[in-house]
């Protein structure tokens, strides 16, 4: 299961660069894209907790 989510609009935008650098280093991430149909949806249900430019740690074990 992947350790990072990239959440965006189903367009070639601000994300773009972040999906292209996960995919170029070869880390597995979560692409969900919200389609402009989804959207009214989305943003009702999630008008409080809405998320943007969130980075979470993952953590992970360390290498030595």
């Amino acid at each position: 299961m992947p350790n990072y989510k990239v959440i965006y609009f189903n367009v070639k935008a601000l994300a773009e660069p972040l999906r292209f650098l996960l995919a170029y280093g070869g880390i597995e991430f979560e692409d969900l894209r919200v389609s402009r149909e989804e959207w009214p949806t989305l943003k009702s249900c999630r008008a409080n907790s809405l998320f943007f430019w969130q980075l979470t740690h993952s953590p992970r074990s360390e290498q030595k």
